[in-house]
């Protein structure tokens, strides 16, 4: 989906969640931010490292938790209402916000645009 937003110019938001963390961002805008591959938060997958995606889930088996995927949704709509509406401060640009729902607690990993990067990158 990155790599499609890229190459058509699409804005758009990555939202998920990481077991009992809702994940916003970041806000991809061309040409002003930088995509979802900038800051390698998603490792490539060759098949090689197998193990390790199988490990990553370890202690949370849940498919989906309509809780955590509601904050993410939610904090994701306001950010899509704001870059729309051009009157707020869009929140997850250059970044990846994390909430967690066991310990009420956000937390912000920067992600810069990096001209270096595959996808986005100038080369």
């Amino acid at each position: 989906m990155n790599s499609f937003c890229v190459e058509q110019q699409q804005p758009y938001v990555n939202i998920g969640y990481i077991n009992d963390i809702s994940v916003i961002g970041p806000f991809y805008i061309p040409g002003e931010t930088g995509c979802f591959r900038c800051a390698s938060v998603a490792p490539e997958f060759d098949g090689q490292n197998q193990n390790k995606f199988d490990k990553l889930n370890s202690g949370f088996k849940a498919a989906t938790f309509a809780p955590v995927n509601g904050v993410a949704a939610s904090y994701a709509a306001g950010d899509i209402i704001k870059f729309l509406g051009k009157f707020a401060e869009v929140q997850s640009i250059n970044k990846r916000i994390g909430i967690h729902s066991a310990i009420a607690k956000i937390e912000t990993q920067p992600l810069d645009k990096n001209e270096e990067c595959k996808i986005c990158g100038t080369r």
